[in-house]
C-alpha cells in the first residue's frame, strides 16, 4: 500500500478549516465550516477547523478500537461538548461548528469506509473504471441561485461580497436543514440517521481517494453531475497535485465565479490517495 496526500489552503485566507488524517490503516479527510456567526478561540482558531480537528483527532484515537461508525458519533458528541464549552448559542443551527468526514480502513482484503457531508470516496479500479462510493452535493441549489443572481449583476471583483449578501437566507436556509435534509457532523444527535457506510472488497481496486470539496472540478452548470472520470484521470496522469492544478486554474481564470458558478474563488482542497499493491 502506497499513500500519498495533500492540503492547500483558500489562496485568499491565511486559515485551512480541513483536517487530514494518516495513521496506520486508517485515513481520513474532514472539510469544516464555521458556523455563520463567527467564531475564534484564544488560538484564533475558527469554529470550522475546531470541529474537523476533533473530529480527526477522535478518528486516530479510536479507529484502531472501533469501526468507524461509531467513531463518528463519538466526534459529533465531542463537537457538541467543544461548543457547549465555547458558549455557542445552539437553539440556532446556522451558528453550529460542522465538518464532514470522508474516512476508511484498510484490511487485508477488503476495506471498512464511513461518510457524511460533501467529501466524496471514490475508487479507481485496475481496468480504469471509477466508481462513486460516497458523494452529497449539499450546496447545489445555493449554487443554483447564486449562478441566476451573478448572471444579472456587472461590476468588479466586489460583487461577490454584495452577492454573498444577496444569497445569505439560502445560505441559512441550507444550514437549517442540516441533519434534516443531509447530514453534517455538527453535534446535532440525528447525525447518525445520515452516516453512510460500509464494507468493499479490496480486489481489482487500484486506488482509492479521499477528497474533501475542494478538489471538485469548478464546472460551468451549477447542475451538471460532478467530473469524477476526469479529476481520477487527472489524477493517474499527475497525481494529486495534478487534480490541485486543474482546479486552480479553472478558480483562477474565473474570479467573479461566472463562468464556474460557486460560491466563493477558493476553498479549501484536501485529498489522500491510497494505492493499493
Amino acid at each position: 500500500m502506497k499513500v500519498t496526500h495533500l492540503t492547500n489552503k483558500n489562496p485568499n485566507t491565511n486559515l485551512n478549516e480541513d483536517s487530514l488524517l494518516t495513521q496506520a490503516n486508517v485515513f481520513g479527510v474532514f472539510d469544516g465550516a464555521t458556523g455563520l456567526k463567527p467564531y475564534k478561540n484564544a488560538d484564533n482558531k475558527t469554529g470550522g477547523y475546531l470541529a474537523s480537528s476533533i473530529t480527526k483527532d477522535t478518528f486516530r484515537e479510536l479507529a484502531l478500537k472501533m469501526n468507524l461508525h461509531d467513531c463518528a458519533i463519538k466526534a459529533n458528541r465531542r463537537v457538541l461538548a467543544e461548543m457547549q464549552r465555547s458558549s455557542v448559542d445552539l437553539q440556532a443551527k446556522e451558528n453550529l461548528w460542522c465538518t464532514t468526514a470522508a474516512a476508511v480502513r484498510i484490511n487485508s482484503d477488503d476495506f471498512e469506509w464511513i461518510g457524511i457531508g460533501d467529501s466524496p470516496i471514490l475508487i479507481v479500479y485496475k481496468d480504469g473504471k471509477v466508481k462513486v462510493l460516497y458523494h452529497d452535493d449539499l450546496d447545489r441549489e445555493t449554487i443554483k441561485l447564486a449562478h441566476s443572481m451573478a448572471s444579472k449583476m456587472t461590476g468588479n471583483a466586489l460583487k461577490l461580497n454584495g452577492l454573498r449578501k444577496e444569497i445569505m437566507p439560502q445560505i441559512i436556509a441550507v444550514r437549517q436543514k442540516s441533519n434534516i435534509d443531509y447530514g453534517i457532523i455538527n453535534g446535532e444527535p440525528a447525525m447518525v440517521n445520515f452516516l453512510r457506510g460500509g464494507t468493499e472488497s479490496l480486489s481489482n481496486i487500484k486506488y482509492i481517494l479521499l477528497l474533501t470539496d475542494g478538489l471538485l472540478l469548478p464546472k460551468t452548470d451549477p447542475v451538471a453531475n460532478e467530473e469524477f472520470d476526469l479529476m481520477a484521470t487527472l489524477f493517474q496522469n499527475e497525481g494529486l497535485p495534478g487534480l490541485l492544478k486543474e482546479v486552480r486554474s479553472r478558480q483562477n481564470e474565473d474570479p467573479l465565479c461566472q463562468k464556474y458558478p460557486r460560491l466563493k474563488q477558493y476553498d479549501d482542497a484536501t485529498g489522500i490517495a491510497i494505492e493499493i499493491e
